[in-house]
């Protein structure tokens, strides 16, 4: 059986939110799960902060063979997830299983 762990993002994911959610991100990074999701569905607006807590996540996760997705993103997310290449190295779902 699959343990899969989900997070809703914030609205805006920027620098102030990234110290908010990092306790959040570093026990689902020590979590034995196969799967974490963070649900970005809600979120209009995303930075360089926002973007590199999101990679760490992933390197954290990778590390221990465990898979990052990323659901629901659009609007500015996407533009600058897509132009980052992002979308290349963690899958986006469209939506939270």
């Amino acid at each position: 059986m699959t343990k899969m762990a989900n997070l809703d993002l914030a609205t805006e994911f920027d620098a102030h939110e990234v110290a908010n959610y990092r306790s959040l991100l570093d026990e689902l990074a020590e979590a034995e799960l196969d799967v974490v999701n963070l649900d970005c569905s809600n979120m209009r607006f995303i930075d360089s902060s926002g973007i590199g807590a999101i990679v760490y996540l992933y390197k954290r996760l990778n590390r221990r063979n465990s898979q990052l997705t990323l659901s629901g993103v659009s609007g500015q997310p996407l533009k600058l997830m897509t132009m980052l290449r992002v979308n290349q190295t963690i899958p986006f779902i469209e939506q939270a299983a």
